[in-house]
């Protein structure tokens, strides 16, 4: 879902000269949502992805507050959702069926022969 919640999708332009979209946590603490710069690397990536898969529903404004002031010694009352999308290098395509990777069409390609 594309979404611009606490100001935090910036644009970026790359090497080849096409244009992406990233969600800056630097951006989230500028918000005054916690003090990101802090947190440690781990907390740090679950809460990008956090972030990026926010859609109201599943993944809340909330979730995102609460991951942003995590703090080592507090009680852990409710589980931060975690989505995990696996990139699919033959179709360049995001497989969202990680439940049933076997089952996936969207199987990783099998490694090349080297040649001698």
């Amino acid at each position: 879902m594309s979404h611009n919640l606490f100001n935090s999708r910036q644009s970026l332009t790359l090497a080849n000269g096409k244009t992406s979209s990233l969600y800056s946590l630097p951006a989230l603490e500028k918000a005054g949502v916690g003090n990101i710069s802090r947190l440690p690397v781990s907390i740090r990536i679950v809460l990008e992805s956090v972030l990026r898969n926010c859609d109201g529903k599943k993944v809340t404004e909330q979730h995102i507050r609460e991951l942003a002031n995590w703090k080592p010694n507090a009680d852990r009352t409710q589980e931060i959702p975690f989505i995990v999308r696996v990139s699919c290098c033959k179709t360049s395509r995001v497989c969202h069926c990680w439940r049933t990777w076997p089952q996936c069409a969207m199987q990783p390609l099998k490694p090349a022969k080297i040649r001698k």
